[in-house]
């Protein structure tokens, strides 16, 4: 197997929806390639929370309705028991959609296009090269730079220092929200981290646009999104903190 197949069967095999012999084969894969194994680790985190989101957001009643259609069913189609685990998420992702169709919204109905604005504005600070506020390979000098110039906490990454080195750092903007950009170079190659409010994040995304992955999440009480032109596995292994 190699990491296209994985990929292709990643949300199969999250899911616990593979074949004995398809799910060795990932298994197989994923002890041995560690791109893929943070990659599933990542969208492993993204199915955990939204399906807290919707166990959490979901009303009594459609969650009771939900189930006593399920055993309805299992009565009425004995096989049906076979597949019990898959015909529960099912449930979980229809009661998401019926929160969604119905006003239950446990995201902001604008999400997708408040990821997609966000990813470009990452990615086209990303390419301005601006002057640095402050040229520093000093956490705490950054962290104290920033201390009254924005309403967040100014947490940086513990990325592998071995692979990336701190440049220094500028106060930002993305889409209207104050952000501290962290100049980084791994490699050789470039990379900007945007620290931010967690709650100008709309959700955790991987990304891929113009030629750049973004990568957006939230880890220890604050927010990020990260934007390079280096690959994904190479993004997924430094992230993997």
């Amino acid at each position: 197997m190699n990491c296209q197949d994985l990929h292709d069967m990643l949300d199969a095999y999250l899911d616990g929806e593979l074949a004995t012999k398809e799910r060795q084969l990932a298994e197989a894969h994923l002890g041995a390639c560690s791109a893929c194994r943070a990659d599933a680790m990542f969208q492993q985190a993204l199915k955990t929370r939204l399906c807290q989101a919707v166990e959490t957001s979901a009303p009594d009643r459609l969650r009771q309705r939900l189930c006593s259609v399920l055993r309805d069913c299992e009565r009425q189609r004995p096989w049906l028991q076979r597949h019990k685990q898959t015909l529960r998420h099912a449930a979980a992702l229809a009661a998401g959609i019926a929160i969604v169709a119905g006003g239950w919204y446990y995201r902001n109905a604008n999400d997708e296009a408040a990821v997609e604005g966000l990813v470009q504005a990452s990615i086209s600070s990303h390419r301005r090269h601006l002057p640095l506020d402050v040229q520093s390979s000093s956490g705490e000098s950054i962290r104290s730079f920033f201390r009254d110039k924005v309403p967040f906490a100014v947490k940086l990454p513990q990325l592998p220092s071995q692979h990336a080195r701190l440049i220094g750092a500028r106060l930002s903007s993305l889409r209207g929200r104050d952000a501290v950009l962290l100049h980084y170079l791994v490699d050789g190659q470039r990379v900007s981290v945007f620290v931010l409010d967690p709650s100008a994040l709309p959700r955790e995304e991987l990304r891929a646009a113009s030629g750049y992955q973004v990568m957006i999440f939230r880890r220890g009480g604050a927010g990020y999104t990260v934007a390079s032109d280096i690959d994904r596995g190479k993004l997924m292994r430094l992230i993997s903190w």
